[in-house]
Formats: structure tokens, C-alpha cells, sequence
């Protein structure tokens, strides 16, 4: 009889934890004693983060949703551990939390930013600008103490001398090997494979043929905007940016390295139109693209009337905006009824590309 006393003692005590639970050592406070799948709260992003530390929450980010990719995380953490394995974070599920004391980083003020950007360079109006300030700023490289979405020269000194810091190139781009140095030191995450697949989108193989003129022109895409291009017939991705273009999208490799990746899927410059993909935040939209540079010197300045423009463009005004690349001018990105500027016309073998990218030839 008394130990059936104690043991409906200890049952209500769990059944009684009052909300504000914390985390142990933690001045982090959870607002419900339960949390399941359909519910929103702040505190479902800090419940990911622990599960992702104890190595069972896989997806690429965060977010206050609790949904089917954090109940089957929290399944399989249950299952670890030999709890019930219902799916629903009870007493007994965040009491093991507690107990492992992954509380270091599941607190919502501490978790790790996550980019998925390659490349970050100045010019570049990207919101994992302001995470890499923000990482920055906590390393010391970077003294404003507002934060934007634009990448300009004061992005670019405080890049230039976290990487005198850490003996990389002082080149002020983030690329691979700032990326990784940043890593090692815990002031960012990256995860490449998002900025491929992005939600629903990445489990498809086709893009969506948008309309340039009513879907994709200055409301998707805007001149200055840096895109993650995948070549449709051989998966190879690389990046590029927007500078010019009205009928269609002109568009420059973003770095030298781009080029070469470009260079290599066309085999050289080319006049070839290929499917391709174009990433765009949530987006996957099917395009058609060539590699043949045009109308521009990357040795002169942008803007300047100059001779000898390439390919064959003879006098005129230099489209060439971003510098060593590799690349002299711009090359061709096309959509769905999108024109080529010499004519106003349709061109037939890029809107043909567009098809296959789309799933519809």
C-alpha cells in the first residue's frame, strides 16, 4: 500500500510540472508542459536545436513549427533513449533533454547561424549578409553595430581583416575558405545542399516555366541580384549575377571560378542554349541559358564607351560589372517569353530549352 502511495506521488509530480519549465544550469523558460505536432511557439526552435546537438534533428534549419520532421526527430530520440515513442515532447522527453544537458546551445539566443551561400561579395544584397555581420561582430572583425542585408565596403574591410587575422587571402569575399574558417571557429553553420533544395522544390527534378514579362522580372528577379544556376542535363551548379538585360536576363559569372565551372558544362564559350535551373529563395523556375560572353571588357570600366567590346560588339557602352571573373560581358538567361534584344523576338531554341527544363518537351 505505501509503495503504491509513493508511486501516485511521483506520477502526479510529473503530470504537475508547471509551465516555465527550464533548462537545468538554463535561465531559458518553456512555456507548456507539452508540445506536439501542429503547435507554434518559440520554444519548438529551441527544442529542434537540443535534438539537432543529440544528433536526431537532420533538416537544415530551424523554425517555430512543430511539424512531421520534428516528431519523427523526436521519435527517434525517444527510441534512443527507451521512452515511450509517441512523438510528443512530454515530462518524461524534455526531462531526458534536461538530463544530457544540451542546453549549452539549445538556448533561441544562441544558436548558431546557418548560411547556404557559397559566395558573398560586395555589391550583393543578400539577408546571409547581415549573418555573416553578426558573426562578425561577435569574432571583432566587424564594428557597425546595425546590421543590413548589403554586402558594401564596410562589409568588405571587416571580411578583409578577419582573413589577415586567420592568414587567408585578404581578397574581402566570403568564399569556401572564410566559410570554413568561420566554421571552425563557431560563428557560423553551413549547409551548401539548402541553397540547391529549398523545401518542397528540392524532391523535384523540373523548374516552373514563369512568364519573364508578368512572374520573373523585377518582382522574382532584379537587376544586382546574385543566382544560383543548375545546369538541367548534368546537375552542375554555379553562380551568377544579374546586371543588365530588359527583354531577357544579362547576366555575368559571379566569380572566376564560376566561369570555369561554366566553361567546362559548355565546353567553352558557347552559343549553345541549354535547360538550366534558377534558384531563387523558395524558387525553382526553368530557364535557358547560353555561355558565349558579349558587349562588354572586363580590363576597362563599367559604364565606359569602349572599343573592341566582345563578341564582335564593336563600340559601345562596356556591360561589364563584375570584375575578374574571367569573363568579358555579359551572357544570355533566358525565360518563358522572354526576347532576344536585337530583335524583339522570340528565340524558338530557347524557349524550346525552357520546355525540358519545365518537364513539358
Amino acid at each position: 500500500m505505501k509503495r503504491k502511495a509513493i508511486a501516485l506521488i511521483l506520477s502526479a509530480s510529473l503530470v504537475l510540472i508547471p509551465s516555465g519549465v527550464s533548462f537545468a544550469g538554463s535561465d531559458y523558460q518553456f512555456s507548456y508542459k507539452t508540445y506536439k505536432e501542429g503547435m507554434e511557439h518559440k520554444d519548438i526552435k529551441v527544442i529542434q536545436q537540443a535534438l539537432k546537438d543529440d544528433g536526431v534533428y537532420n533538416y537544415g534549419k530551424f523554425t517555430t513549427y512543430y511539424g512531421s520532421i520534428t516528431e519523427g526527430a523526436v521519435k527517434e530520440f525517444q527510441r534512443k533513449y527507451n521512452l515511450a515513442v509517441d512523438g510528443i515532447i512530454g515530462s518524461q522527453t524534455l526531462g531526458k533533454i534536461m538530463s544530457l544537458n544540451l542546453k549549452n546551445s539549445s538556448s533561441e539566443d544562441k544558436l548558431v547561424p546557418e548560411i547556404t551561400s557559397s559566395i558573398l561579395k560586395k555589391g550583393m544584397n543578400n539577408e546571409e549578409v547581415k549573418l555573416i555581420q553578426k558573426a562578425l561582430k561577435k569574432e571583432g572583425s566587424f564594428l557597425n553595430d546595425e546590421f543590413t542585408s548589403y554586402f558594401g565596403p564596410i562589409t568588405e574591410e571587416a571580411v578583409k581583416d578577419f582573413q589577415k587575422k586567420y592568414g587567408l587571402t585578404p581578397d574581402g569575399v566570403i568564399g569556401r575558405g572564410s566559410i570554413d574558417k568561420m566554421v571552425s571557429l563557431g560563428l557560423i553553420k553551413y549547409n551548401p545542399k539548402q541553397a540547391i533544395s529549398r523545401g518542397r522544390e528540392s524532391r523535384t527534378r523540373f523548374g516552373k516555366a514563369l512568364d519573364w514579362w508578368q512572374e520573373v522580372n523585377n518582382k522574382i528577379i532584379n537587376k544586382g541580384d546574385a543566382l544560383q544556376v543548375k545546369d538541367f542535363k548534368s546537375g552542375t551548379t554555379f553562380n551568377v549575377k544579374m546586371t543588365y538585360g530588359t527583354n531577357h536576363a544579362d547576366v555575368e559569372a559571379l566569380t572566376l571560378e564560376d566561369t570555369k565551372i561554366m566553361k567546362k558544362i559548355w565546353g567553352g564559350f558557347s552559343w549553345e542554349r541549354r535547360p538550366v535551373l534558377v534558384y531563387v529563395g523558395d524558387q525553382v523556375i526553368a530557364a535557358s541559358m547560353t555561355n558565349m560572353p558579349h558587349a562588354g571588357l572586363d580590363s576597362q570600366p563599367e559604364g565606359k564607351t569602349t572599343s573592341g567590346r566582345s563578341g564582335g560588339y564593336g563600340k559601345g557602352y562596356n556591360l561589364d560589372m563584375v570584375k575578374d571573373n574571367g569573363m568579358d560581358g555579359v551572357v544570355d538567361l533566358h525565360f518563358k517569353n522572354s526576347l532576344r534584344h536585337k530583335d524583339d523576338a522570340k528565340d524558338a531554341q530557347h524557349q524550346n530549352a525552357i520546355k525540358i527544363a519545365s518537364g513539358q518537351n
